[in-house]
């Protein structure tokens, strides 16, 4: 908000992403986490996960969204975690066979349909295993602000739905969270 305030900031940038406001309609994604030193990387995820980002600015007007989204962000996590215990039987089936072949036989008669499906299955459980933690910690920044929000809400004496709250973080912030 101060750069807001003094000016460094043109409001003509501003985008409304239906949970708060970019400052600078998605174009500081790649700097939109801060580290000491004065040191940026980009919002983990990808860009416009806005949730994760420094320049986010939400407050009291978007806590319905806020919550709303933090749901959708629970079902899906409930799927991919049910697509990974999938995923981790599969895989367990398919080294039980290949454990097998090799009992029975030698490392060689493992057929190489079945070597591949077992890399395919560790990739797959490896990928959708990082897109949970990055949804989970999206889930979590997403639960700080909404408790963030309903605090400010509670020391104040009137709901003003113009009001802002600047919620900064840096990566620190995150990890201990």
């Amino acid at each position: 908000l101060e750069s807001i305030s003094d000016g460094q900031i043109s409001i003509d940038q501003f985008f409304d992403t239906g949970l708060g406001v970019c400052p600078y309609n998605g174009t500081r994604c790649d700097d939109g986490v801060a580290f000491s030193g004065g040191r940026t990387s980009p919002v983990p995820g990808d860009a416009k996960n806005c949730l994760l980002c420094r320049h986010f600015v939400t407050g009291e007007p978007w806590l319905l969204p806020l919550i709303l989204k933090q749901q959708m962000f629970s079902g899906q996590a409930a799927d991919l975690a049910r697509s990974i215990r999938e995923l981790e039987r599969e895989l367990e089936q398919s080294e039980g066979r290949r454990a097998g072949i090799i009992k029975e036989s030698l490392v060689a008669a493992v057929p190489p349909d079945l070597t591949r499906k077992i890399r395919h299955l560790e990739y797959e459980i490896e990928r959708q295993s990082l897109d949970l933690d990055c949804l989970l910690s999206t889930m979590n920044r997403t639960h700080l602000i909404i408790e963030q929000v309903k605090a400010r809400m509670a020391n104040q004496f009137c709901f003003c739905p113009t009001r802002l709250l600047r919620l900064r973080h840096t990566a620190r912030e995150l990890a201990s969270s």
